[in-house]
């Protein structure tokens, strides 16, 4: 038996850094808000909040 997984509906949201509005290591102030998109990296619905989330790579990958 195959589960399915309902998918939220992200047309016009928009989704957020979760470091959005903090500077990283080099005093670089994170600003990154782009559409929702499931493909994102470290992306988070939020449905009861404005923003999503997700992780834009602005401390590093490593």
């Amino acid at each position: 038996m195959k589960k399915t997984i309902d998918t939220p509906n992200l047309e016009g949201r928009t989704s957020r850094c979760i470091y959005y509005g903090t500077r990283n290591k080099a005093s670089k102030e994170c600003s990154n808000e782009v559409k929702s998109d499931s493909r994102l990296p470290f992306f988070k619905h939020n449905p009861n909040k404005d923003h999503d989330e997700h992780y834009c790579g602005c401390w590093g990958w490593d």
